[in-house]
């Protein structure tokens, strides 16, 4: 299978960056706690609306970026309204074990 190279460009900076193409997430438009743009695939600690802790993934589905719950026991999906705070610790990229 050949390889291909693939490029983004994240910033103003006008500096290319080889990439893996297949680690190369959307932005979906919001940031964490600390400001850190939040990307599909990006594991995140966060709390819902009703003070409860997770972790969840960051997925596109049916034209939606939702959070997965990863260790809960129904797997639920939140949508991003329903999260009060969220923190980045990881993506899937980097962090396979979850």
């Amino acid at each position: 299978m050949e390889r291909k190279n693939a490029f983004i460009c994240p910033d103003t900076t006008k500096v290319w960056w080889n990439v893996e193409p297949d680690t190369v997430g959307q932005y979906i438009g919001v940031e964490d706690e600390y400001g850190h743009s939040i990307y599909e695939g990006d594991i995140l600690k966060a709390k819902d609306i009703f003070d409860n802790e997770f972790e969840c993934i960051v997925v596109f589905d049916n034209n939606y970026h939702h959070a997965f719950g990863l260790h809960d026991i129904c797997r639920n999906w939140y949508h991003f309204r329903e999260i009060e705070s969220m923190t980045i610790i990881g993506n899937i990229h980097d962090n396979p074990e979850f």
